[in-house]
């Protein structure tokens, strides 16, 4: 709906059920070999401004390989094309979650603390993608590197692996530990995003609600109930 925007191109490997009248498609495949050729022809062909790099796995998969393929190196793929065809714009989701739980972690990350602090590969395959866009984007002082870290986001329409939780009634936590939690609104997160198209600042931000609360008072205005479990 922003007048600003003349036309959107949505790369993907399957066109998209709903697109609007100023959408174009074209067909990409981030864990196909040889795409930064293809990506760079494709960016310059369509004359792009700016580019919102969003094929991330955002829950955790059996495929493990599958998703280190498409985020890892199809970020990779993404970086390369991006300096190739000279785009002035690159935006990047992530999450807080990469700042990972470790037991002397502090109350509140800033977007200083460092990531990490976790084996779990859907945390690892995210932050190493991090570390790429950081030197990416200190070589490459031409091009604005927007990356913003979401707390979870949650919603009407928000299906993550949180809100799925929340959504089965009852949610198990461990009795006598309620940490505090942030989470974002989907209409919030949705903002972040349009406003990284026109912002002059670049780097990484953390995108979170303003306030914190404990986890069992965050289930309770979700509607579920909390099953405290030794």
């Amino acid at each position: 709906a922003d007048p600003i925007i003349e036309r959107i191109v949505v790369f993907d490997v399957a066109r998209p059920k709903e697109l609007t009248k100023k959408c174009v498609f074209v067909r990409a495949d981030l864990t196909r070999p040889g795409m930064e050729e293809e990506l760079t022809r494709s960016f310059q062909a369509q004359q792009l401004d700016a580019l919102f790099h969003l094929a991330f796995v955002n829950s955790r998969v059996h495929r493990a390989a599958f998703a280190h393929e498409l985020e890892v190196i199809g970020s990779m793929h993404i970086l390369a094309a991006t300096q190739a065809a000279g785009l002035k714009r690159l935006i990047i989701p992530s999450l807080t979650a990469l700042y990972g739980a470790r037991a002397n972690a502090p109350a509140l990350f800033n977007e200083q603390h460092a990531l990490g602090g976790t084996g779990v590969r859907f945390i690892t395959d995210r932050v190493e993608v991090e570390q790429h866009i950081a030197r990416f984007a200190d070589a490459n002082p031409a091009i604005q590197v927007v990356v913003l870290r979401f707390a979870p986001v949650v919603g009407a329409s928000a299906n993550n692996p949180f809100t799925r939780l929340l959504r089965t009634g009852f949610v198990p936590t461990i009795m006598g530990f309620d940490p505090v939690w942030q989470v974002v609104h989907e209409d919030d997160a949705a903002t972040a995003l349009h406003l990284a198209l026109t912002t002059r600042a670049r780097g990484v931000f953390n995108v979170v609600g303003e306030t914190a609360a404990p986890f069992s008072t965050v289930v309770r205005l979700s509607g579920a109930r909390s099953l405290p479990l030794p």
